[in-house]
């Protein structure tokens, strides 16, 4: 039989109703590309004198150690797991459908004759006088468009009244799904070429159900993680418990590279249960993988994309600090959140003085980082008053110039150091 891998290793966790209580129930099955968690202690020297002993010069039997329970796991950046972290890093979420939304924007005047079709049903456009699923040509792209408005919103058509409609600046029709969540983002599009139209996608996009954590919470829930290893020896698979899970931090990424993005996590704990051939874990959920392949990421600093990026390295952190109570065991008694800190590293391809510019003055700015597939299926984390540090600009050969600034978040009266948006179409984590 062959001895046990990696690939052998089956992930179960779910939240525990007290810091030293093992989880009960259905646990949830993840994935990880890496898991080095477990409990350490060490063989200190007990420095007794007048033991009995063969020689002067030996070392004798060690004193018992203290506990601790800590560890590194990378794991996917999947939008549809990562919520169990999150909620371990921050605490529970907010948790709210988001309706699915597009449009149709209009360069000029729609043909006569000409066709948009909304959710499988063709309007056309005439200049005489209109019948049942025709839209009057008005005087105006103006007021055409109103018409537009004014003849999907009455429709009575099932397909079609699914959604309102509205009009902006004179040339843009905007839909709303009238059901908040995903099912909206199946709404279909289309605009012939002689409408003039511009539809914003196939598809109305965003329909979601969106996550949304918040920096500073007081109280992170603990987890119960166990392990699933296949005994080389025969006997069946082994699990191994690990009791009180927190996470400490997580840090994202975004560069150019192959494969998909991932989260590091920093995690500490209370105490590890010895392998049993029987799983605590119940009957596991398993949510389906979505993973944001490592070319998807974007900055924006004011609303606005920025580039030449290179990298970009950002960790949360709650400072976790051990409640190290006299309790009659050799493990803490929990862990207390200290200052949470949202911090990092830009590094940018010099073009001109605009990083720099950032970093000399330390000004707070409004940043939000990105790691999407669409609107509706991302995560996104934002921070209102995020400072770049004053960095020196380095000339290290004759080749392009690099600026690497550290970065830092504050919280202010009017908001959180930093608010994170997961969204996906799972509707509650509860």
């Amino acid at each position: 039989m062959a001895l046990p891998r990696g690939k052998m290793t089956d992930i179960l966790l779910k939240t525990q109703s007290a810091f030293g209580t093992l989880a009960t129930g259905n646990y949830h099955r993840t994935f990880a590309y890496s898991f080095d968690l477990g409990e350490k202690f060490g063989l200190p020297d007990d420095p007794i004198l007048g033991l009995p002993r063969s020689n002067d010069r030996d070392m004798t039997a060690p004193a018992p150690d203290l506990r601790r329970h800590e560890g590194r796991l990378s794991v996917p950046l999947d939008l549809n797991h990562l919520a169990y972290w999150l909620i371990g890093l921050f605490g529970a979420p907010d948790s709210d459908p988001q309706a699915a939304t597009g449009g149709i924007v209009f360069s000029g005047q729609p043909a006569a004759g000409s066709t948009i079709t909304i959710n499988g049903v063709v309007f056309t456009f005439t200049d005489t006088a209109p019948g049942a699923n025709e839209i009057g040509i008005q005087g105006s792209l103006a007021t055409t468009l109103s018409e537009i408005v004014s003849v999907l919103n009455a429709s009575v058509d099932a397909e079609v009244a699914e959604a309102t409609y509205d009009e902006v600046d004179g040339t843009s029709l905007t839909i709303e799904h009238d059901t908040a969540g995903p099912n909206g983002n199946a709404f279909t599009l289309a605009a012939a070429a002689g409408s003039n139209g511009a539809v914003s996608a196939a598809t109305l996009q965003g329909g979601c159900h969106a996550h949304i954590f918040t920096s500073g919470g007081e109280t992170l829930p603990p987890y119960s993680i166990e392990t699933r290893l296949r005994s080389a020896a025969g006997g069946g698979p082994r699990f191994l418990r690990h009791i009180g899970i927190l996470i400490n931090a997580m840090t994202l990424k975004m560069n150019f590279a192959q494969g998909y993005h991932r989260a590091d996590l920093e995690v500490v704990g209370r105490h590890e249960e010895t392998h049993t051939a029987t799983s605590q874990g119940g009957t596991p959920t398993a949510l389906g993988l979505r993973q944001v392949p490592a070319t998807r990421g974007v900055l924006r600093i004011a609303g606005v994309a920025q580039v030449p990026i290179l990298a970009v390295d950002a960790a949360y952190r709650n400072n976790l600090q051990p409640l190290e109570y006299v309790a009659d065991a050799p493990y803490v008694s929990g862990h207390e959140p200290g200052d949470s800190a949202f911090s990092g590293t830009l590094r940018t391809r010099f073009a001109d003085e605009t990083y720099y510019d950032y970093g000399r003055s330390s000004e707070p700015l409004a940043a939000a980082m990105e790691w999407a597939l669409d609107p509706g299926h991302g995560l996104f984390l934002s921070a209102p008053r995020l400072r770049f540090e004053k960095a020196s600009l380095p000339f290290e050969g004759p080749g392009g110039i690099e600026l690497t600034l550290p970065f830092r978040a504050e919280q202010d009266e009017n908001a959180a150091m930093l608010t994170a948006t997961l969204r996906n179409e799972v509707e509650s984590y509860a």
